[in-house]
This record gives structure tokens, C-alpha cells and sequence, in this order.
């Protein structure tokens, strides 16, 4: 099935909300700062289907997360489809970093979303 169109861009409020849910445990995989979900949106016959993920700096490294399952905003957690748990820390101010947006179009790449 091939898509009929595809987005890939900051998430919305909605789409983030509806991935609220109890992350149990500590943030075994790490604090990221300065983060933001973005959302891949692919609009098929079926309907559409959205990933999220995570961006954001990882030990001062630049970050990307595979699908984000769950957000806890109240603990400060996601978990992740590879089963990781990342802690939340301070959330990024306006547009994304241009090293940000760099990693992002290269993962995108890789995952074959462009």
C-alpha cells in the first residue's frame, strides 16, 4: 500500500495528548533536553497513521527516538516502541535547532520516510 500523502513536522497538542499513559520506572535510558515530539503523518485509503518522536540532546548529543507509545507527563517519562524509557527535561523554546532538524532529515532518510 502506498501512501497518499505524507508530513513530517512538529507534533500537535492532540496527537501528543493522546499518548498519555503511566510510565513505570526511572528513566533507564537517559534525560533529554531541550526536546520536542514530531510527528510523521501518512494519509492512506484507510486512514491516516501517525509516529511520534522524541527530539532532542542526549548526553549533549543530538537524539531521536524510535515510535514514542507513551508520555507521562506528571512523572516526566516517554516509552518507546524499542522499550527504552526516557526521562523529560527541559522542554526546547520555539523553532528546533538547526542541528536538530539536521538529524532529523538524516533519520528520516534512513527510515525511509523521505
Amino acid at each position: 500500500m502506498t501512501a497518499d500523502r505524507a508530513s513530517l513536522g512538529p507534533a500537535a497538542p492532540d496527537e501528543v495528548a493522546a499518548l498519555a499513559a503511566t510510565v513505570d520506572g526511572a528513566p533507564a535510558d537517559g534525560l533529554v533536553e531541550d526536546w520536542r515530539f514530531f510527528a510523521l503523518r501518512v494519509d492512506l485509503p484507510s486512514g491516516r497513521v501517525t509516529s511520534l518522536r522524541l527530539l532532542g540532546e542526549l548526553d549533549r548529543q543530538v537524539w531521536i527516538t524510535s515510535d514514542v507509545l507513551a508520555v507521562d507527563d506528571g512523572a516526566g517519562l516517554v516509552r518507546t516502541r524499542s522499550g527504552s524509557t526516557y526521562g523529560l527535561g527541559s522542554p526546547g523554546q520555539g523553532e528546533a535547532p538547526q542541528s536538530h532538524l539536521l538529524h532529523l532529515r538524516r533519520a528520516a532518510r534512513a527510515w525511509g520516510w523521505a
